[in-house]
Formats: structure tokens, C-alpha cells, sequence
């Protein structure tokens, strides 16, 4: 894209700065009336059963009355999620997809200078907008195992005498890998006083039956710290077309203040009705995390026996260095109809994220990711 540079002048300079996120290609792209073609989306972590078949009975009914402005309050989705989680609703805000109000943390306690500690590779969001009002971003990589380093994630804590924000995705997007219970206490303990705790559990869904889990609000109910767990329907729930997510917060002046810079209505109507029906369907619920998790662990069981590292995984994708240029590897896969997110981040350039579908498009990318390794790699097992 060419870019006109009077333009790009006028703008603060820490946007000029910044990347722009990489949301993939939709797959509507691929296909038209004339041409039409079948392409199995691995790579945005959708929930391959979709949205609950209550949430969709109802978005039927709700669709008459897209012409009626939304509660722009989402008053009963935070009656609903605080009945669900115990939480007074005045502490839960709700957005546009959980990345919304990230986008609001950072534009309301953020200065410039500040520091933001983050994992990497991250949820490249939360360096974006940490970076848009100009802070100062360290991050933490994970280790050789992929997974979280716990120690070097101690030492960084307790070098900072200074840290306005902890912003934590657990389980861990790209990676997977996930912290224990008391590897996250023992963290949070160790930020400065006044830090503020952004834990993004996006995935917890698929990671909650796992013991050492975190229980996050038993570590942080008594915290001194201000705190926001943040969660999506994107994922687990199936509504990742809807864009609805929400915040839980150690206390409602922290929902006042994000509430001063959000945009009226940022959920929409049909989002929060679809939401509000899939927190009662929790049968749908179990039965993707079932079938997720088995066909998870089958399948990263299955890459490992080739003698291909796959990160330890806590959610519905798995992160797998394929030791090779993964833009080649994912074009290769597209070629096949199978498309999966090529990550892109330095140091991380042969990584490719596969999020778990069907089991026949699970059968699909298996089959094509290792015909591509057998042909490229001296020594690889024979193809399937």
C-alpha cells in the first residue's frame, strides 16, 4: 500500500510506528458463485460446532429488530455474567470482542513512558496498544520448551521498581503453554504494589479442567493490586462473528473509568442476546471442550511422533516449528484448501499456529503438513 508521507507526519508518532494487527484472510475471499471453493479455516481459533443452537434460535427471533439501538449498557449480559461468576455487575464491562477493552486499559491508565511487561511472543495486540500511547514495552520469551519461563518471569518482576501494567495472556496466545496456580500467584506477588493486573484468560475454557490451572479470582480476590480478568465468547462459545467479549474488575471505579472512553453501543443487539442464551446452554459448551481437548491432544501426539516440536497446549490450537520458512509451509497448506496462521514474529518465523477443527479437517491438515515435511526434511517418515 502506498502511503502519502504528509499524511503519515500529521499523525502522533507512536501510531506512525506501529504494525498493523494481522487478522488472516477471511475465507469469503476464496470463494464466489464462479468459482467456488472449499477452504477449511485452521487458523483463527474458531469454534468448529459454532454458536449454541439456543443462541442461534434466538438471534432468528432477534434479527426483526435490527433496526432497534442496543442496551448500551449491557445491562442483562452483566446481570447474567454476574450471577455466573459472583461478581456485583457494576465490576464486569463488556465490548467488542475482549481485544475492545484492552484497547480501553490502555488508552485510560497508560502514559507515556510507562512500562507494560508482556510475554512473547504475545496476542499482538497487547503490544500494539501498549505501544500506541507510547509505552514502554519488555517483554519475558518463553523458554526452549515453550513454555512460560516462571523463573526469568521472578527475576524480571522483582528487577522493576516501576510497572504500570502486568498484561498476561493465560493460557498463552500463540504458544498455548499456560502458567500453574502457583506459578501465577507467586508472579503476581512479586509486581511493585501499585501494578495493574490484566489477565487474559481467552482460552480458559479449554484449560479449566487441567488441576494445576489457575484459579484466577482465588489469587487475586485478595489482592491490594487493581486487577481485570479478561474473557470472549469468540472462542469456546462460538461466537467469534458476533464480537462480544468482557472484563471483571477488583472494583467498579474500574469499569467507570473504561466506561469515559468506550463507544456507546459497543456491543450490539444480536450479541448480547446471543451471548446471554449460550451462558445457558452449557451442554454445547461441554461438548466442544470435550471434544476439543481429546482431539487436541491426539493431534499434537501424532506431530510430536514425527519429531516436530509442538508447544504445550491449554486451548483449542497448537503452536508447532515446523523448522522451516512458515509463510512456505502455510501457502503450501492453502494450496491444499487448508489454511493456518503463519507466525511472523521475530524469532518465531517457523512457527505455524493450527487451531483444531472436525476431525476430517484435523485428518486433512495431518496429511498435508507432513506430505510437505517428507518432501522438504532428508529422513522424514513416509507421507500418510
Amino acid at each position: 500500500m502506498d502511503l502519502d508521507l504528509d499524511l503519515l507526519s500529521k499523525a502522533r508518532r507512536s501510531v506512525r510506528n506501529l504494525p498493523t494487527y494481522d487478522a488472516g484472510i477471511s475465507i469469503d475471499r476464496f470463494s464466489s458463485s464462479d468459482n467456488p471453493r472449499v477452504i477449511h479455516n485452521l487458523s483463527v481459533n474458531e469454534n468448529p460446532f459454532g454458536m449454541s443452537p439456543r443462541a442461534l434460535a434466538a438471534l432468528q427471533v432477534a434479527v426483526q429488530t435490527g433496526a432497534i439501538y442496543p442496551d448500551g449498557d449491557c445491562f442483562y449480559l452483566r446481570e447474567k455474567l454476574g450471577e455466573k461468576l459472583g461478581v456485583a455487575p457494576e465490576r464486569i464491562i463488556a465490548g467488542n470482542g475482549s481485544e475492545d477493552i484492552l484497547s480501553l486499559i490502555c488508552k485510560v491508565f497508560i502514559n507515556v513512558g510507562d512500562k507494560v511487561l508482556i510475554p512473547k511472543p504475545t496476542f499482538s495486540l497487547h503490544h500494539i496498544y501498549a505501544a500506541m500511547m507510547d509505552a514502554e514495552v519488555i517483554e519475558v520469551p518463553i523458554d526452549s520448551a515453550l513454555n512460560f519461563n516462571a523463573t526469568r518471569w521472578l527475576e524480571t518482576l522483582r528487577s522493576l521498581h516501576q510497572l504500570k501494567i502486568l498484561m498476561l495472556a493465560n493460557p498463552s496466545n500463540p504458544v498455548g503453554c499456560s502458567l500453574t496456580h502457583t506459578e501465577l500467584s507467586l508472579m503476581v506477588n512479586a509486581c511493585p504494589s501499585d501494578t495493574l493486573l490484566v489477565i487474559d484468560e481467552a482460552y480458559v475454557e479449554y484449560a479449566a479442567h487441567e488441576p494445576e490451572f489457575p484459579r484466577v479470582f482465588e489469587i487475586l480476590q485478595n489482592q491490594e493490586r487493581p486487577w481485570i480478568v479478561l474473557r470472549t465468547f469468540s472462542k469456546a462459545y462460538g461466537l467469534a462473528g458476533m464480537r462480544v467479549g468482557y472484563g471483571i474488575c477488583s472494583h467498579s471505579t474500574i469499569t467507570n473509568l473504561l466506561n469515559r472512553v468506550r463507544t456507546p453501543y459497543n456491543v450490539n443487539r444480536l450479541a448480547q442476546i446471543a451471548a446471554i442464551q449460550s451462558l445457558d446452554d452449557q451442554q454445547h459448551l461441554a461438548k466442544t471442550v470435550q471434544f476439543t481437548v481429546s482431539e487436541k491432544d491426539r493431534m499434537r501426539d501424532e506431530i510430536l511422533s514425527w519429531g516436530i516440536a509442538v508447544a504445550p497446549s491449554s486451548t483449542n490450537f497448537l503452536f508447532i516449528d515446523i523448522e522451516a520458512p512458515s509463510i512456505k509451509v502455510a501457502n503450501y497448506l492453502l494450496s491444499q484448501n487448508v489454511m493456518v496462521k503463519a507466525w511472523r514474529g521475530v524469532g518465531y518465523e517457523s512457527f505455524i499456529r493450527v487451531s483444531i477443527g472436525h476431525q476430517y479437517q484435523n485428518e486433512l491438515l495431518l496429511r498435508n503438513l507432513k506430505n510437505y515435511l517428507s518432501e522438504q526434511i532428508l529422513n522424514f517418515p513416509v507421507a500418510l
